[in-house]
């Protein structure tokens, strides 16, 4: 009997631990949520941008951000799971160095995850020939809104940049140098408008001279950083006989560059500058977009995209074509491919049929110029000439000049190869070697 009652308490023990297997069996087994990226982090891309591609091995809905407009994640709807994520990187204008994160969230039972992944892209390094790629900036000064030479109206003035743009690439010289729209505002945010800053100013018109010669911090302040940009100041000139004026660049020793000033007293800074380092534009012709020539007499002189050309020449190392002296018709520009001509007796002939009622009928001769050098007769059609003109052209000796300003000169964005490489600056304002020119 007892026996049996064992065989009993031994067959039921038996089906308890059946029964329990049976029942752990039937449970599913849950798996922690995890998110795993490969690569995982400090990933670098050079300057010129390009696309980094991500693997994400994941049991869970997730979702992914990046903390930068540069870097922008492609992703498909449904973000769960494993995904494979494309980042499009935008070019790096700057010379320096920058950094994205991209951050990836999930839930688990114990609330929000988050992953982060760096992404590193190199500034522009200097590279001997390589392409020069200008980040501009129009600042608009206005005190009426409602006039569009104040105001100018949104989009027309990348239309302006790339007639501008179109000059220098087709100037019979290869140039490798672009001028574009900044996407970014000195403190890293995406400008509404690329390109342009407008700027409520109580006193409109002002004296272009007295802007561009002036130490004052109200006219200073308004320049953005001129080694990361290009500054274009647009505003109504009160002398409307002048369409632009710009700063003239300088070198520091032992960098030499014939006609340019030399700055002997170290590296330098944006808060050593006593002049604003810039162009200015006459906002009077901001919609003249058609330059006077025999083809196109009903043209204009002051074609803005012109101006903005010839400005630039200047701001890049390039002077006036046509003698500058005062004592006689001499070659002032240091460029010996450039036909020099008395400027002053062109205007006296200028003016003599500015005074007759059929101007335009004299085009075909006003278009041309008398080489000082031996009296031979030209077209006008560099960049850097004035009035009737195709301006539309350098030389050899202009390009030279303008990569020699392009890779070495001060406040000059892009990436340099100065001789002098000390890091040393000085603080405050300094009496810097700056020169305007029209």
């Amino acid at each position: 009997m007892r026996y049996l009652f064992f065989k009993i308490q031994l067959l039921l023990f038996v089906l308890c631990v059946m029964a329990s297997c049976s029942d752990s069996n039937d449970e599913p087994t849950v798996q922690e949520p995890f998110l795993e990226i490969t690569p995982s982090g400090g990933e670098e891309i050079s300057s010129e941008g390009g696309k980094l591609t991500l693997t994400v091995k994941s049991n869970v809905d997730w979702e992914v951000t990046s903390d930068q407009y540069w870097c922008k994640v492609t992703a498909g709807d449904a973000l769960t799971g494993n995904q494979t994520l494309n980042l499009e990187v935008e070019e790096n204008l700057s010379q320096n160095s920058r950094q994205a994160t991209l951050s990836f969230t999930y839930s688990a039972t114990d609330g929000s995850h988050t992953s982060e992944v760096t992404v590193l892209q190199k500034g522009q390094e200097f590279v001997a020939g390589g392409t020069y790629k200008i980040p501009v900036v129009f600042h608009v000064l206005y005190s009426n809104r409602n006039m569009p030479t104040q105001y100018v109206r949104e989009g027309h003035l990348q239309t302006v940049l790339d007639e501008v743009n179109k000059l220098y690439s087709e100037c019979s010289q290869d140039l490798k140098l672009e001028f574009v729209m900044a996407t970014v505002d000195p403190d890293g945010n995406l400008m509404e408008e690329p390109g342009v800053d407008r700027i409520p100013w109580a006193s409109i018109p002002i004296d272009c001279e007295k802007f561009m010669s002036s130490s004052d911090d109200k006219y200073l302040d308004l320049i953005w950083n001129p080694d990361e940009y290009m500054n274009i100041m647009l505003y109504k000139f009160s002398n409307s006989a002048i369409a632009g004026i710009a700063q003239f660049p300088f070198l520091l020793a032992p960098d030499y560059l014939e006609g340019c000033e030399i700055w002997t007293g170290g590296a330098l800074s944006q808060e050593n500058l006593n002049r604003p380092q810039c162009i200015s534009v006459n906002s009077d012709y901001v919609y003249n977009m058609v330059s006077l020539t025999p083809e196109t007499p009903d043209g204009d002189d002051g074609c803005v995209a012109m101006t903005i050309a010839h400005e630039l020449g200047h701001y890049l190392g390039l002077r006036h074509v046509f003698s500058e002296s005062l004592w006689g018709c001499r070659d002032t520009d240091y460029c010996d491919d450039t036909p020099t001509y008395d400027r002053s007796a062109y205007e006296k002939l200028v003016a003599t049929y500015l005074g007759t009622s059929n101007f335009k009928d004299y085009l075909d001769e006003l278009i041309q110029r008398e080489s000082c050098t031996d009296g031979s007769v030209f077209v006008s059609d560099n960049i850097m000439d004035y009035s009737i003109s195709y301006s539309n052209k350098f030389t050899s000796d202009q390009a030279e000049r303008i990569r020699y300003i392009l890779e070495k000169g001060v406040f000059v964005p892009g990436p340099k190869n100065r001789t002098n490489e000390t890091k040393s600056r000085s603080i405050g304002k300094l009496d810097l070697p700056m020169t305007i020119m029209k």
